[in-house]
């Protein structure tokens, strides 16, 4: 999966924020369903980059 930020940040932040956190809790709830190890390790990684981009995008 890949992501693209098409404006700069302004008003519009926290809810692009509020999305990326929603996306980080269904991939969540997707890995607690995971069988497969393949399922399993996309979930993690992409877990992973959507916290770093919010964390990029705070600071």
């Amino acid at each position: 999966m890949s992501y693209y930020f098409s404006e700069s940040t302004h008003s519009l932040y926290l809810d692009k924020e509020a999305i990326m956190l929603a996306q980080v809790h269904a991939c969540e709830r997707l890995l607690d369903l995971s069988r497969d190890q393949t399922d399993t390790a996309v979930l993690e990684k992409e877990i992973s980059k959507l916290i770093l981009a919010i964390e990029m995008m705070k600071s």
